[in-house]
């Protein structure tokens, strides 16, 4: 008999679970499965907590922000950056003051004469430094011509792009960036409308010939429309 109670004693030692949280989380065992394999493998694998406030390679401190975020170890600001800053501001209340920034409700006037003083304090501030603008520019952008620098050049610019689109869209054209031919009629009766309006508002600009030429391409668009609609 003593034998008997002292193998159940034995069989109950080694059933006991401990139920105290590990230190990476595990979830509790499912059932059906041994329990005690389970927490001797994960008595295993786990690593053990950092002691003596040292970390392992790689792990961040429990306690505290990471070294890259400790003030000593932050960029300290450039000559460059307060150049930028003060170009930007510029620019933002030249935009500002031309009506040319998005708002909840209408655009809101021009003011020529805040725009002009803002555009020229642009202008010869950043010609006081033109290293530092130069820094700014990617490489990349440096190969590129200059951009349009009249109004003329700007909206013949813009015409051109919305009617390339639109031949994309109608599927006459592959579109140059996958060179696969799609058509979205849809999406080019919005584009053939977007021209329109963009013509429209721009025809006090331009010169009587372009007016022409640029009236007449759209009526081409809008045949082509039709033409293309009719064929699936």
């Amino acid at each position: 008999m003593a034998d008997d109670n002292s193998s159940k004693e034995e069989k109950k030692t080694y059933r006991v679970i401990d139920r105290r949280p590990t230190y990476d989380d595990d979830p509790a065992p499912q059932s059906g499965e041994n329990s005690t394999d389970q927490e001797h493998a994960h008595k295993q694998t786990s690593p053990a907590p950092p002691t003596g406030g040292e970390t392992q390679p790689g792990a961040e401190p429990a306690d505290g922000p990471h070294a890259d975020d400790q003030p000593g170890e932050q960029r300290q600001v450039q000559i460059e950056d307060l150049v930028a800053l003060i170009l930007n501001v510029l620019r933002d209340q030249a935009v500002i003051s031309l009506g040319m920034h998005f708002t909840a409700g209408p655009a809101t006037a021009p003011n020529i004469d805040e725009a002009h003083k803002a555009a020229t304090l642009y202008r010869e501030f950043a010609n006081e430094y033109p290293d530092i603008i130069q820094s700014f520019i990617p490489e990349e952008y440096k190969q590129e011509p200059p951009p349009p620098s009249d109004l003329l050049s700007s909206l013949a610019m813009a015409i051109n792009l919305v009617q390339s689109q639109s031949l994309i869209q109608m599927g006459l054209i592959a579109d140059p960036g996958t060179g696969l031919v799609v058509k979205n009629m849809p999406q080019a009766k919005k584009t053939i409308d977007l021209l329109g309006v963009l013509i429209e508002k721009s025809k006090p600009y331009l010169p009587k010939d372009a007016v022409r030429n640029v009236e007449r391409a759209l009526t081409d668009l809008r045949v082509n429309f039709v033409n293309q609609n009719k064929t699936p």
